[in-house]
């Protein structure tokens, strides 16, 4: 017994060295490798071309030509693309802002299926969301508002839909998830300072 005790002591008290270097150093050239991509990547890359609405004409709002100075998407004619909910952005034009009301100016580009998308009384209140004019659904018309519901009850039938709407219903349960998970891991660290045998052989026996 003194004999096993004094062979833990000298294990204990040996001096430490570094083990995996070479592991540890293409570790890290592949970190700084990636940070420096990323780097160049970003300041010579056009990221915002990859999130850009493309208008019914299929040109990127606010890169293509003619639209350059129109980032955001509008959908000029909501009652026809409500109507076919599969094609609403063939009614999509580029434009400078988004209508904030029924009787604000467009400043928009036209398209082969829409013309004249700047003259008054065409437009409709709506919200900015990363370049995308969504309605206000308040300040639609009774049949706009139906035909809004179909064409969002449509889409959320999908297959990609539904996990969108499924998942943005759930959102806070996931995020409180995410907290609670975050929360009992801490606790779980630190009780493995005081009570490490007893929390390996129930964590083995709960697998």
């Amino acid at each position: 017994m003194i004999n096993g005790s004094f062979k833990e002591k000298k294990l204990v008290d040996q001096k430490r060295k570094c083990t995996d270097v070479l592991c540890c150093i293409v570790f890290v050239c592949f970190m700084v490798s990636m940070i420096c991509f990323s780097i160049v990547g970003y300041m010579n890359g056009e990221i915002d071309k990859m999130l850009a609405p493309v208008d019914g004409n299929g040109r990127l709002c606010g890169f293509s030509t003619g639209v350059e100075g129109y980032p955001k998407l509008w959908i000029a004619n909501l009652d026809k693309a409500t109507n076919s909910p599969t094609d609403m952005f063939d009614w999509g034009v580029c434009t400078k802002e988004c209508p904030e009301s029924v009787n604000s100016t467009v400043s928009c580009v036209d398209t082969k299926n829409v013309h004249n998308c700047s003259t008054p009384g065409n437009s409709y209140g709506t919200y900015d969301l990363l370049d995308y004019c969504l309605p206000q659904y308040d300040e639609l018309t009774v049949a706009q508002q139906a035909g809004y519901d179909a064409m969002v009850l449509e889409f959320s039938n999908s297959f990609f839909g539904s996990w969108g709407a499924d998942i943005y219903k759930a959102r806070w349960v996931i995020l409180s998830s995410i907290g609670i998970g975050l929360v009992i891991t801490l606790i779980y660290v630190v009780l493995m300072r005081y009570l490490a045998a007893i929390l390996a052989w129930l964590s083995i026996a709960f697998v």
